[in-house]
């Protein structure tokens, strides 16, 4: 009986010895840049607070010294294999509106992203006080909807919990 249990651990031991000596090498940071399907929408927000009254007037005249800034970039890029038909980006700001003044600036699509090809958000709203644009950050969307193979897409974004600068 003993012998057996010997035996059994010793080739147990050998297997996973072998296993672990494979030449195979997976590298993980590779197969997760790898796109799961034909069309792959990465993206990066970012956003700071601009509280420095210089600065907020040469953007927007219409700040005042008590006025908080918000300035955000949103990048998209299809990583895929394949262009992202119906393509379109919806910025859904918060309601009710918060902010006294704002521009956004878009990105041209043409109902399509191409593989490699990048789509750019930026924008800047002032806001009376911190509490508006505190609520304006948590409850403001990014709503990007595109077909990949003759199925619909849809991927929600929200600010990140912090500024990025």
């Amino acid at each position: 009986m003993k012998d057996n249990i010997k035996i059994i651990c010793t080739f147990l031991i050998l297997v996973f010895l072998l296993g672990c000596t494979s030449n195979e090498k997976t590298d993980l940071y590779t197969e997760r840049l790898k796109p799961k399907g034909r069309v792959d929408i990465w993206n990066s927000i970012q956003y700071e607070t601009i509280t420095d009254l210089k600065t907020m007037k040469t953007i927007e005249p219409e700040a005042t010294e008590n006025s908080y800034m918000l300035h955000f970039y949103l990048e998209l890029e299809n990583r895929g294999a394949e262009t992202a038909e119906e393509f379109q980006v919806v910025f859904n700001e918060a309601y009710p509106m918060t902010y006294t003044n704002g521009s956004l600036n878009q990105g041209i699509d043409k109902g399509e992203l191409k593989r490699k090809d990048n789509y750019e958000i930026m924008g800047y709203y002032i806001f009376e006080n911190k509490e508006n644009l505190a609520e304006f950050i948590e409850k403001s969307r990014f709503t990007i909807e595109w077909t990949d193979n003759n199925e619909k897409k849809r991927l929600v974004l929200k600010f990140p919990s912090e500024p990025t600068k």
